[in-house]
């Protein structure tokens, strides 16, 4: 009996030693998966935190380049997005610059209003859109091994360098002037921004009676 009680005693003992032992290496594995996790989630949110903003450039106002824009910044918040324009004004209605010959539109600011009556000029695209434009700017070249745009400020001359991951390229298109004489005299106007169209205005208050529109379009075979 005795015999009997001292191996029951040493089984039992055994027994309680392995619960222990089995509950101890559960609980260094549950602190070892919970300090995984951890670490895992804490270098998401260092990745997270050290991630730079997508840097997405538009060459070009007027209205293919902010209408990029404000699509980019609803497709990504976060980005950080850039307006370089050569002009002094940003973005206008092209297509509207007849109407206001015509008197139908009133005032040139009414071409570059949004429907509520907000102006849409730089100050505009960085407050409610958070985009930075770049006015009186031109980019001179890209680099794209760098992807880099050199540009230079038209009125300071000062030279910089404007990062980039994505590139757009939104610079439109100028009106053609055909080698003839007399091109350069008074009253001969293109019609391609804003103030050509306040020149035209201007010459028809100041009591122009005719006009003559000269245009070209593609021949069939250039379509």
């Amino acid at each position: 009996l005795s015999v009997y009680m001292k191996l029951r005693c040493v089984c039992v003992c055994k027994a309680d030693d392995g619960i222990r032992d089995a509950q101890e290496a559960r609980g260094l594995g549950d602190v070892y998966r919970r300090q995984k996790y951890t670490y895992s989630e804490r270098a998401q949110e260092a990745k997270e935190d050290q991630q730079v903003p997508n840097r997405i450039v538009i060459i070009g106002g007027v209205a293919c380049g902010p209408k990029a824009a404000a699509r980019a910044r609803r497709l990504d918040p976060d980005a950080d997005i850039t307006i370089i324009e050569r002009g002094d004004l940003l973005s206008y209605a092209g297509c509207g610059m007849p109407y206001y010959i015509a008197g139908e539109v009133e005032t040139a600011d009414e071409l570059m209003s949004t429907a509520s009556g907000a102006v849409r000029d730089a100050a505009f695209f960085k407050s409610v859109k958070a985009i930075r434009c770049l006015n009186r700017t031109l980019a001179e070249r890209i680099d794209r091994d760098r992807k880099i745009v050199e540009v230079v400020s038209i009125e300071s001359g000062e030279r910089s360098e404007i990062p980039y991951d994505k590139l757009v390229l939104a610079t439109g298109a100028d009106a053609v002037v055909p080698p003839l004489p007399g091109v350069d005299l008074k009253n001969v106007f293109r019609l391609n921004h804003p103030h050509d169209a306040e020149g035209i205005r201007s010459a028809v208050s100041d009591g122009c009676q005719k006009a003559c529109l000269l245009y070209t379009s593609p021949s069939p075979r250039d379509s």
